[in-house]
């Protein structure tokens, strides 16, 4: 680089000839903002392609890291060790998938350069693994969260009312229904043998929250009818932000609940279809010295899952490549923190 400035120097020194002047600082100047750009396009791709460490949490040693930084960032030790418990009773089955494209771990801990690096070498979403059911992702939720998070719900209120899908039983599709308890929407979501499986591991107290939380989290919403592509976003957690003061939900302030949405608009503009949403998947995220911790549950049959990486945009790409097998063309998809903010994942993860 120094010797092409040096050749242009000599070639464009600055002399007058026939009246016209030759610029020196024109070539160089062209040359400085040409190594400017080839530099800001590398930080640019370092910053979007930043290291990311997945563990599946079925190694020793990554699992004992893992519930200790829960015990330190606010999780109760009743939910840390129910959590370890069922990370436990997850790990007596095989994972369910390969990791023939994955990295040597280390400790338990897989590292990629980037989120779409880890994505591409899944061989399918972790929520098809071929794992038997056990808690899905609102359950890990709500388990963790344990006291931190709050609500006036009470499992056999009416404080409806509560759109959920009751699962198909003709192996066909599921059908909205709502209903005016949450006692009756958890058991119109959850099928029988999942709720008794599944009772143990909460004990009453904690069943009680678990059932008013999953009616609360885990269910459909309608949106106002003039919601366009252009509020969408905003109309979505208006909506949800009524609903959770409604129902009386205190989120927690040293994590932040991350609950994944689809939404349909009503393209047609008919007056008997409403644009709704719903909830699809859920996750904790904690942020620690700097650098952000994921944790969740892939689905029923997935595996738990820890993602560590240092930009919050980087966990965008990673929520969609869990929910996109669920979704269609026309659906928008959306990621909540708590109460307070709302991402479109709609463009996370292209390149």
């Amino acid at each position: 680089m120094g010797r092409l400035i040096d050749e242009k120097y000599q070639k464009y020194t600055k002399t007058r000839s026939g009246g016209v002047y030759y610029d020196v600082m024109k070539p160089i100047t062209a040359l400085f903002l040409e190594a400017l750009a080839v530099c800001s396009l590398s930080i640019a791709f370092a910053l979007r392609a930043a290291p990311v460490k997945i563990s599946f949490l079925d190694n020793e040693d990554a699992l004992k890291q893992t519930t200790g930084f829960l015990a330190t960032n606010g999780c109760d030790s009743d939910s840390v060790n129910l959590f370890r418990t069922v990370v436990y009773w997850n790990n007596k089955s095989p994972l369910g998938f390969d990791l023939k494209r994955f990295p040597n771990n280390e400790n338990g801990f897989y590292s990629f350069q980037s989120v779409s690096n880890l994505a591409d070498a899944l061989p399918q979403p972790l929520i098809n693994a071929a794992h038997p059911d056990q808690l899905n992702c609102f359950d890990c939720v709500i388990l963790l969260a344990g006291n931190l998070i709050q609500t006036k719900l009470q499992p056999d209120s009416i404080s409806g009312p509560f759109i959920v899908s009751v699962p198909p039983t003709n192996a066909f599709v599921s059908v909205m229904t709502i209903m005016e308890t949450p006692r009756d929407a958890f058991n119109a979501e959850y099928p029988a043998w999942h709720i008794e499986a599944s009772k143990a591991v909460f004990g009453e107290s904690r069943q009680n929250k678990r059932i008013c939380l999953t009616a609360a989290f885990n269910s459909y919403c309608f949106l106002p009818q003039a919601t366009t592509h252009n509020n969408l976003k905003t109309s979505l957690m208006e909506v949800l932000q009524a609903n959770w003061k409604r129902q009386g939900i205190v989120f927690p302030t040293n994590m932040e609940i991350v609950i994944c949405h689809s939404a349909v608009l009503n393209e047609s503009g008919g007056p008997l279809f409403a644009p709704f949403a719903w909830a699809t998947h859920s996750g904790l995220l904690f942020q620690n010295n700097g650098q952000y911790v994921y944790i969740e549950k892939a689905g029923a049959s997935g595996p738990y899952v820890r993602l560590d990486f240092t930009n919050k945009k980087d966990l965008f790409p990673w929520l969609k490549s869990v929910i996109v097998s669920t979704t269609v063309e026309r659906d928008h998809l959306f990621a909540t923190f708590n109460d307070r903010e709302i991402v479109s994942l709609d463009d996370a993860g292209k390149r």
